[in-house]
């Protein structure tokens, strides 16, 4: 632990990013603080405490909000620099993970549509489990089947994906829509990914998102 490096028969992490965690100084902390880590302490010893409790103990500590956990929780859970982690991170997402994204996405779109009174749909593209890439529509006219895409189009979204080297494309689909392909690995279909998403539409689309309102 005093060398520049940490660990030798897995992938390196540099004690300087060790050093940079802002830890408190449990020495200044008030009586009762202290109190409230001894009976953690205690706890986690007779089993009456978990360690959901110390994280939620921990996260009040720091100021961290559900959100702030959740881009905490994605990170550990496809981030950590083991084989096992890298592995899950690089499955295909399961049907239920992409509508999960969707469902995330549309969240924090919908706001925005809101606001001007237009009416948002995302919906997963239904195309092969074989491909490396899955698709998302987002779109705010009336169109129901996201089925509906010419295949010419997806694969034409593909192609300008697997050349650009991209893990994330984005096509706009007449005034209305936009066209999404994501690689098709666990790590692309997170909850805090489809938070960054909604960001880049917000920046890049902004005039999707108010639709006909304005017409």
């Amino acid at each position: 632990m005093t060398s520049g490096e940490f660990g030798f028969e897995r992938e390196v992490v540099e004690k300087a990013t060790l050093d940079r965690i802002p830890l408190p100084d449990f020495r200044v902390f008030e009586q009762a603080r202290r109190e409230e880590v001894l009976k953690l302490f205690d706890g986690l010893i007779s089993g009456d405490v978990s360690w959901d409790d110390v994280d939620l103990w921990v996260a009040r500590l720091y100021g961290l909000g559900p959100r702030d956990l959740q881009v905490i929780s994605d990170t550990l859970e496809f981030n950590l620099p083991f084989a096992q982690s890298k592995r899950d991170a690089q499955k295909a997402p399961e049907l239920q993970e992409q509508a999960h994204f969707c469902e995330a996405l549309e969240k924090e779109l919908k706001p925005w549509c809101d606001r001007w009174g237009s009416k948002l749909t995302v919906r997963p593209i239904n195309k092969s489990v074989q491909s490396p890439w899955y698709g998302i529509d987002v779109r705010t006219s009336t169109r129901q089947d996201a089925n509906a895409i010419a295949p010419a189009d997806w694969d034409g979204l593909l192609r300008i994906a697997d050349d650009a080297a991209a893990s994330e494309i984005v096509i706009r689909d007449g005034q209305d829509g936009l066209l999404i392909g994501r690689l098709a690995q666990r790590r692309y279909w997170s909850e805090t990914q489809a938070r960054l998403l909604a960001q880049r539409i917000v920046w890049s689309h902004v005039d999707l998102l108010k639709g006909r309102a304005t017409a």
